[in-house]
């Protein structure tokens, strides 16, 4: 028991650390696709260059989570991504839960954003998580976003988490 707390743990530092890199990135108007309890959110919320934060997250107990503890003047969350344009996109390990990637695609086309800033677990997963129903490479996100350029490739969490910025 010791151990799976230690592990959680250490899960939950490494997914605020994701947040703690998109921050550096993210601008403006943000979605954060995918946000789930909304803490996310709130760390994407200290950068200065952020101006609010509209959080989607399709289960309805997380989506009353975040709204209860992390909505604020600067902060949304709602259940559907809504139909505007945003300046940056965040998905940080997201992709990997979604049964149709389409979901995402449609999220880019519908928000418009300057720039996407997205993370994926750089090993294979799906035997280990009951929760990831793909694994993902560099070339398998880059079809999904034909239009945008690859600005940053890089790695987090010794490796283990492909860290990407499009534009």
């Amino acid at each position: 028991d010791d151990l799976r707390v230690t592990d959680n743990h250490l899960r939950h530092q490494r997914h605020i650390d994701r947040y703690r890199q998109a921050r550096l990135y993210a601008q403006g108007r943000v979605l954060d696709f995918g946000s789930g309890s909304g803490y996310g959110s709130a760390v994407l919320l200290i950068s200065p260059s952020v101006e609010h934060v509209t959080g989607v997250e399709s289960n309805p107990d997380t989506l009353r989570y975040a709204v209860r503890n992390y909505s604020s003047d600067c902060s949304t969350f709602v259940e559907r991504v809504p139909a505007q344009q945003y300046d940056t996109l965040v998905c940080i390990e997201v992709l990997e839960h979604l049964p149709d990637l389409r979901d995402f695609q449609e999220a880019v086309a519908s928000t418009a954003p300057t720039v996407i800033i997205l993370t994926f677990p750089s090993v294979t997963t799906t035997h280990l998580n009951p929760h990831h129903v793909r694994d993902l490479s560099l070339a398998d996100v880059q079809t999904l976003l034909p239009d945008y350029q690859l600005e940053v490739d890089t790695h987090v969490n010794d490796g283990e988490c492909a860290f990407l910025v499009f534009r």
